[in-house]
């Protein structure tokens, strides 16, 4: 009897586990890819760009791999905070908005002058929003960049958040940076920090940036616009004060230690005389080691970067046979590097942005010299001495000796 109770209670444990009360069936929710924030009259305006399903599913099924419709649906909701807006969307849009797999923010440069902690505090605190959401500043409204498509991709916020990706796995001259990241630049001794731009970029005067918004933009070979990563927002907590260039990017990057896999054209002694005449090579590997020092009642600072490298082109006159030729390139490159560092060193220290995080080395390294120069961070780090060190070396530099153009002129 006892066996034929526990039988019964085991049976009725399991279906009572079985179900599935609170499920949401996926063609009940929005999947948000990309969400974009503005300010209209006070009120925040939040941009989402959601997939839709039968348009992707049907371009995947179509041997010309073109859908009659656009494979996101784009639309804005206003509220006088981002989540009331999100909670907001419920009155135009027909399935409940899901952001778990939003790939990226886009956020205008009016709402990152004003300040973007709010928008930080809502994707930390809510537990479907994923602090792994990449961030990016326009100059111009966000939800203009939202609505315009990317090809080859049919979804526009994966195609931006690989964009990305790609551009910090093989360059980082503009490293993405997610909301995680973003936060733990507020809290850190000097809270700056840099986020990538993306803008609608004409690539001749006939571009019309409106064309990126129709289905018609698939049928073209080379699209007369296109979105792009263009150049660096600087932030002093979470407020952007200016822009940075792709340069000075570069620069930071340097001395961050984030290069690689990156392209780097420098002249050479041995060329024609010609200003435009450059070769080039590939970082394959780079360091950087930064080093604070005591200097009187200041601190000085000494970098170092070691950067090895594989020769990609070369100009007419160089003969890699001759003695002293990859080291004048060596040399060549490791003065390219310290001039990008020394002029993105210039313009920070002028205007008294850490972007590189002296404050952070320096408090590790001297408790108890850093409450004396906290509070006047700034200043201090405007007037630091920092020694520049580089040393390139090449490791190879292909099969051949001489350039194509001077092998050529050798049997004529």
């Amino acid at each position: 009897m006892r066996r034929w109770k526990a039988v019964g209670l085991a049976v009725a444990v399991s279906l009572l586990l079985g179900g599935c009360w609170n499920r949401t069936e996926l063609n009940e929710l929005g999947i948000a890819t990309a969400t974009g924030f503005d300010r209209d009259d006070g009120l925040w305006a939040v941009t989402y760009q959601v997939v839709v399903p039968s348009a992707v599913s049907s371009a995947a099924g179509m041997m010309s791999g073109a859908s009659s419709q656009p494979a996101v649906h784009v639309y804005t909701t206003k509220a006088k905070t981002v989540f009331e807006a999100n909670n907001m969307s419920n009155l135009e849009y027909p399935r409940r908005l899901f952001v778990a797999h939003n790939n990226a923010v886009v956020i205008s440069e009016e709402v990152a002058r004003s300040g973007i902690s709010r928008i930080i505090d809502v994707y930390l605190r809510q537990p479907e929003a994923r602090e792994t959401v990449q961030l990016l500043v326009t100059e111009g409204r966000a939800d203009h960049i939202l609505r315009k498509l990317l090809p080859p991709e049919k979804i526009p916020g994966v195609s931006i958040a690989d964009i990305l990706r790609q551009e910090t796995k093989n360059t980082a001259k503009m490293p993405a940076v997610t909301v995680h990241e973003f936060a733990l630049h507020l809290v850190s001794d000097a809270p700056y920090t840099v986020v990538p731009v993306i803008e609608v970029s004409p690539q001749d005067e006939k571009g019309n940036p409106a064309e990126l918004e129709t289905q018609d933009i698939y049928k073209e070979t080379s699209p007369s616009a296109k979105l792009r990563l263009t150049k660096l927002a600087v932030f002093k907590g979470d407020q952007m004060v200016r822009w940075m260039n792709l340069k000075q990017g570069s620069g930071l990057a340097w001395m961050k230690g984030d290069l690689r896999n990156a392209a780097l054209s420098f002249p050479s002694t041995a060329g024609t005389g010609d200003e435009h005449e450059y070769s080039s090579a590939r970082i394959i590997r780079a360091s950087t080691k930064l080093v604070p020092r005591k200097k009187g009642d200041g601190f000085r600072m000494h970098i170092e970067v070691k950067a090895r490298l594989v020769l990609t082109e070369v100009m007419e006159n160089n003969d890699l046979a001759e003695a002293g030729t990859i080291r004048e390139m060596e040399r060549q490159i490791a003065d390219k590097i310290k001039r990008d560092i020394e002029n993105t060193l210039e313009f920070i220290q002028s205007e008294k942005i850490d972007l590189v995080g002296f404050a952070d080395l320096i408090h590790r390294k001297f408790p108890r010299e850093w409450p004396r120069v906290k509070e006047d961070w700034p200043e201090e780090f405007s007037r630091i001495d920092v020694d520049v060190k580089v040393k390139a070396t090449i490791i190879r530099h292909g099969l051949v000796m001489k350039s194509m153009e001077s092998l050529m002129k050798g049997r004529r």
